[in-house]
């Protein structure tokens, strides 16, 4: 303890844990050291491989399970996380596992890096079918690792802006939805109103040509593969229709004792302009919430009915982990969300999950 009280602390006694893509998985030249081994020697990791550790942190990283598919181009971000921990944290002892070969993978990362006593755990993964509202069961994992003493738990919020739309699903009353729609009650959502005053099923968006799409729908119900339950009572279906009202992308994913949830995913073939459709199959689902992320956006922009909507979602809604917005490192003094960082805020079912804490990205 120095003269005015303040205490030199360096992490040690503390175990800091992360899961993400891989560690050592990036495969260095022939006969070359492992990115870990140079990492230690420069003093970017502790440990004893190479060289060893110039500052005397001997102590490896445990790795519980690395990417099992090694090849050049997986971009090892758990070992970024590391080092930025080992800068922080030198003394503290540090861990790694990937989970990002399915969320059942993932839930298990939690819970054997709590096997072996991690106090800190991070993570810097999204899983589009994760549940966009309530717990998951990554969620209900975290939630055991923090009740199982002092433990913190810290995820990234996201990197989808606000680029969703949320609900409640508005039936439409006297407006003919496309004869594509197999389902002979299904009806459709209302975003808006038409100029002559009568009901809007459609929300017009633009695309460039050759970018990939992907947004991903779902609502308010049960899903079967996370609560081992009946899963969903509502079907929902999402569609891209031209303005002649054909089909253009539509997956018709029977979700009804599965789970709430209708992926599509497209490219653009040229530049244009086309419309959502949002129906339910089995006739109007009531005041049902729901709400679509837009996963991969490029260039497209949704041009009506669009304000920007929450994009927090899975295990980032557990009220336990603390979700992590990013903030531009050069501008600390005065800073403001990065451009990409997910929104938090309330969801169309009354939740309100929340962004706690926003930390450095691009660091120096």
């Amino acid at each position: 303890v120095t003269a005015d009280g303040s205490r030199p602390v360096d992490g040690s006694g503390i175990k800091i844990g992360a899961i993400s893509n891989s560690f050592d998985a990036n495969l260095p030249e022939v006969d070359q050291p492992t990115n870990e081994e140079i990492d230690v020697g420069n003093g970017d990791l502790p440990g004893t491989k190479g060289i060893g550790n110039p500052n005397g942190y001997d102590t490896p990283v445990q790795v519980l399970k690395d990417y099992p598919y090694s090849f050049a181009q997986i971009s090892d971000e758990g070992r970024a996380m590391l080092q930025i921990a080992h800068d922080i944290a030198p003394g503290a002892s540090l861990a790694f596992s990937t989970g990002v070969l399915s969320p059942r993978d993932f839930e298990l990362a939690v819970q054997n890096l709590s096997s072996v006593e991690v106090d800190v755990m991070m993570d810097d993964i999204t899983f589009p079918g994760e549940p966009m509202y309530g717990l998951s069961n990554i969620g209900r994992a975290i939630q055991d690792f923090t009740n199982s003493g002092e433990n913190f738990y810290f995820t990234s919020i996201g990197n989808f802006s606000n680029k969703a739309y949320q609900a409640i699903f508005q039936a439409a009353g006297g407006v003919d939805i496309p004869e594509f729609v197999p389902d002979a009650d299904a009806v459709a959502h209302v975003f808006g109103t038409n100029p002559d005053g009568s009901e809007d099923i459609y929300q017009r968006f633009r695309v460039k040509a050759g970018e990939t799409y992907m947004i991903v729908t779902q609502w308010a119900e049960s899903f079967a593969s996370q609560d081992n339950s009946l899963g969903a009572t509502n079907d929902l279906d999402f569609w891209v229709v031209d303005d002649q009202e054909r089909l253009l992308v539509g997956n018709n994913y029977y979700n009804n004792t599965k789970d709430a949830i209708e992926y599509s995913t497209f490219k653009a073939t040229a530049d244009g302009e086309a419309n959502f459709l949002i129906t339910s199959a089995n006739g109007n689902p009531g005041s049902l919430p729901f709400r679509y992320i837009i996963f991969v956006a490029n260039s497209l922009e949704v041009l009506e009915y669009f304000d920007g909507a929450p994009t927090i979602s899975g295990h980032a809604l557990t009220p336990e982990a603390f979700a992590i917005g990013a903030v531009d490192f050069r501008k600390a003094a005065s800073p403001v969300p990065q451009p990409f960082s997910s929104y938090a805020g309330t969801l169309s079912d009354g939740s309100t999950p929340q962004a706690t804490l926003a930390s450095y990205d691009g660091v120096n």
